[in-house]
């Protein structure tokens, strides 16, 4: 049985977190939005199926809450940012690579397509249902 996946959203710049929300919603997936990488760091106990975190959010940055995460899981990580294309660059070839790097400003419906691909790949896993049986 296959489940809606739960995206988030890490980003300090609140209408970017509003507007991908309502985008993502509207296509059926759950969303969180963070505001700060500091809040953002939940995802480490609690990760989502894909994240969408921007270079640049404080107090962290969006690199070290990477690394932070990939040091635990292997959630698919997409970077929205300016220096999109400078992170893909930077990180080629090396274990900080994520799965996408976008430039902003990004159309959402482009976003909801990369984030689609992803899911195909990495796809979310199944809720786990617990039975008891009785004796």
């Amino acid at each position: 049985m296959s489940r809606t996946a739960t995206i988030a959203i890490v980003n300090n710049e609140r209408n970017i977190v509003t507007s991908l929300r309502m985008a993502f919603e509207a296509e059926g997936f759950r969303v969180r939005g963070y505001a700060d990488t500091a809040s953002a760091l939940q995802l480490i106990d609690d990760p989502a199926d894909l994240a969408l975190i921007d270079k640049t959010n404080p107090p962290l940055g969006g690199i070290k809450l990477f690394k932070r995460l990939r040091a635990r899981h292997r959630m698919p990580v997409i970077f929205l940012s300016a220096w999109a294309e400078d992170l893909e660059e930077e990180h080629k070839g090396t274990d900080l690579q994520a799965e996408g790097y976008i430039p902003t400003p990004f159309s959402q419906r482009f976003v909801i397509a990369c984030v689609r691909d992803l899911l195909r790949l990495y796809p979310p896993r199944p809720a786990i249902a617990l039975v008891t049986s009785r004796v």
